[in-house]
């Protein structure tokens, strides 16, 4: 007899509803804690700072700069508003190093550019038909400064006339 009511007693409760509610909530809390953890002891993200100890450069400091990275030149070109130049870095092009100074408009708007060639490196005969590069070579060197223009003049990267 006793058994039979233990059985009856089980069908009518329909098994053990809690043991699913308990493995549905520890599941939900699995599902939400997880990600809350990982975000939580996630590194936090550097911060995105735009390097303004170099405002300005003078022509001799730009030189020296080239010269320590390793790139000789005889000399930069003349004529240019050093105090302009905001960027010297090394690009690659078609796999090899080239020097870059960028130069900024004072208004911010405008810039240019200015690649240092070295001739016995690249072929340079068809960079005159690129109507935004303005190719400046310089007698008795193997270097060309190649001003890759992003539209306009480029008055204002002459030196200012006092």
């Amino acid at each position: 007899l006793k058994s039979q009511v233990l059985k009856r007693l089980a069908a009518e409760r329909g098994g053990v509803p809690w043991k699913r509610w308990a493995l549905a909530a520890a599941a939900a809390v699995l599902l939400v804690a997880t990600p809350a953890a990982i975000l939580w002891n996630a590194p936090p993200k550097p911060e995105f700072v735009v390097p303004s100890d170099r405002l300005a450069w003078t022509k001799a400091e730009a030189e020296q700069y080239l010269n320590n990275s390793g790139i000789r030149l005889p000399s930069l070109p003349n004529g240019l508003n050093y105090d302009l130049l905001r960027q010297i870095d090394l690009v690659p092009v078609e796999g090899r190093a080239v020097p870059r100074l960028k130069f900024l408009r004072a208004d911010g708007f405008a810039s240019v550019d200015v690649y240092v060639v070295d001739t016995r490196q690249f072929d340079l005969t068809k960079i005159k038909s690129n109507p935004s590069v303005v190719p400046l070579p310089i007698e008795g060197q193997e270097t060309y400064f190649c001003f890759h223009l992003q539209g306009g003049n480029i008055d204002w990267l002459r030196p200012p006339v006092f």
